[in-house]
């Protein structure tokens, strides 16, 4: 593994493989990644997508690739004004140390800068953050009017007002305005097939996994409407890998529409419009955040539960992707309140989400927190623009969703209202000599976890749940009932869009990988889940629905 680090001539990876450079305080860990960018240029994708607990950790490898003579790329369309200006300073201050080592003229604090668009490019030599911070601001004005000039937006939002009386109908409250919603998406947005059959295909974007899997299960519990049929597919990270993989390759081949012809040629679709009596059919992903970034997706529509302002840009992003048909009416619903704060969870909007304990907003409900112009045409806008006017606050919280967004990112990012634990210690002062900021500002802070198989001891056993042990040599796989196996209620009009036989899958991949499915159930049936020392996670299987808790 170290060698492939190395020697590759171009390192394709997650930025996991990276991070023991700047994070590794024992056993040695950072030399390959160190050693990695010492001879390469950095190119980072998406960097803004990381949350606030992470965002320290990015810097430090930026400042480190400064430290080590690479050039780095940020690739994102949504760069925020605080994390620019952040990794700007932090590869400023790395690449001091680089030239004062170097550079035939010693020490200098000029830095080669570029901005790249579809529009065109500028660069230029900057010393100082704040001629970094005006050229910066420049830019992203000049992109923003072309981006005004252009045709009108593919995506309009409406906001749709949700509330409850008691926390505990915050599921029956979500799932009935998003079954309504579903209905009603696919009456404007819609293709006609040759027989007059209707179909659409949607996505309902979730925060988290367990209010997903409970969503989920309501509206399978639910009956549609006559004539209609609603194939349902869940889409999260808590699928064995070869299921995940699985559902991946069939989105991708259903939801690549470059041409739009291509949805008839799709076998679940045509088996659907050839052989099921209902005239309309609904194909519908209810996902987490996976579906929002790195899928190349096209939709015909979207519902939001909302969880930040870079969420939803991102989310509008996947709807008419590829077509780019402008719509005559809105083809995003924004439902105004998440789960959380149905439940009356405070801080709401977070995990994923910007706000915190210090930086709360002062009602959770979308109506009063956005203006019409920041969602019904969604852009890149209110991500990369600095916010106009003072902050908007009532005893102490915010009363503006991007501006507790934009704050959030200063905060944590350079350090602004007096806050304590930000990313720019690593540069301004002398901390590299310990490891205390990495462990006051870790990257990835997760809870202890356990590997799980969906395994099989021989090619004609049913699959079972195990737990994997590599303390042993060989690898041992106890059975576990850890994970139980649960039942999905189907309601008239209702049914899976994709296969939910994961022999079929294993056996599928052992053909094309030339191996057994014992093998293939080690290796892709994996899945990690979090353990809790206090108590035993009930966790929950069913094939369509993977793995969850129950809320």
């Amino acid at each position: 593994k170290l060698e492939k680090l190395l020697n590759a001539p171009v390192l394709v990876s997650t930025i996991d493989y990276l991070m023991p450079a700047t994070e590794g305080t024992r056993g040695g860990k950072q030399i390959a990644p160190m050693l990695r960018l010492l001879t390469s240029d950095l190119v980072l994708d998406e960097p803004d997508d990381f949350g606030l607990e992470d965002l320290p950790a990015l810097c430090r490898l930026v400042n480190w690739a400064g430290v080590l003579g690479s050039r780095v790329l940020l690739s994102t369309a949504t760069m925020p004004p605080a994390l620019a200006y952040a990794l700007f300073e932090a590869y400023q201050a790395g690449r001091q140390d680089f030239s004062a080592v170097n550079g035939d003229l010693g020490k200098t604090d000029a830095v080669c800068c570029a901005w790249f668009d579809e529009f065109g490019c500028i660069d230029a030599t900057l010393n100082t953050k704040e001629l970094f911070r005006k050229n910066h601001t420049e830019f992203v004005d000049k992109r923003i009017d072309k981006l005004k000039k252009e045709k009108q937006a593919v995506t309009k939002a409406h906001l749709l007002p949700i509330s409850c009386a008691k926390p505990d109908q915050a599921l029956e409250t979500i799932s009935t305005n998003i079954h309504d919603a579903i209905h009603h998406l696919h009456k404007d947005h819609h293709q006609q097939h040759s027989t007059g059959k209707t179909v659409s295909i949607g996505l309902v974007r979730m925060a988290n996994i367990n209010p997903l899997i409970a969503v989920a299960k309501s509206l399978f519990s639910r009956p549609s409407q006559d004539n209609f049929r609603i194939h349902y597919c869940i889409y999260h990270s808590q699928f064995p890998l070869a299921v995940r993989s699985h559902i991946e390759q069939r989105l991708d081949a259903a939801l690549t529409r470059h041409d739009q012809e291509n949805i008839w040629l799709q076998p679940e679709i045509n088996q659907a419009i050839t052989t099921l009596p209902e005239q309309h059919h609904i194909f519908v992903v209810l996902a987490t955040s996976v579906a929002e970034v790195g899928r190349d997706h096209d939709y015909d529509w979207a519902i939001a539960e909302p969880s930040s302002m870079r969420s939803l840009i991102q989310l509008a992003g996947r709807i008419q992707r590829h077509r780019k048909q402008t719509p005559q009416t809105e083809n995003l619903f924004i439902l105004s309140q998440n789960y959380k704060a149905l439940k009356n969870i405070s801080p709401a909007y977070t995990k994923p989400g910007f706000e915190t304990q210090s930086c709360s907003l002062a009602s959770h409900d979308l109506t009063q927190l956005l203006t019409p112009k920041d969602y019904e045409q969604i852009t890149a806008v209110p991500r990369i623009q600095m916010p106009a006017g003072k902050l908007a606050k009532e005893s102490g919280k915010f009363l503006d969703f991007v501006q507790l967004e934009q704050w959030a990112l200063f905060q944590r990012l350079l350090g602004q209202g007096q806050e304590e634990n930000h990313a720019r210690h690593w540069w301004q002062t002398q901390v590299t000599w310990s490891g205390e900021l990495q462990r006051r500002q870790p990257f990835r802070r997760s809870s202890p976890d356990a590997s799980y198989c969906l395994y099989s001891e021989e090619d004609d056993e049913d699959l079972h749940w195990t737990k994997k042990d590599d303390t042993s040599k060989p690898t041992t796989y106890p059975e576990t009932d850890v994970i139980r196996t649960t039942k999905l209620e189907l309601a008239k009009g209702n049914q899976s869009w994709l296969s939910s036989h994961v022999e079929d899958i294993y056996l599928d991949l052992a053909k094309k990988l030339d191996v057994n499915k014992i093998y293939v159930s080690k290796v892709f049936g994996e899945i990690r889940l979090r353990e809790d020392k206090e108590r035993v996670i009930d966790w929950c299987y069913h094939p369509v629905l993977g793995v969850y808790c129950e809320e």
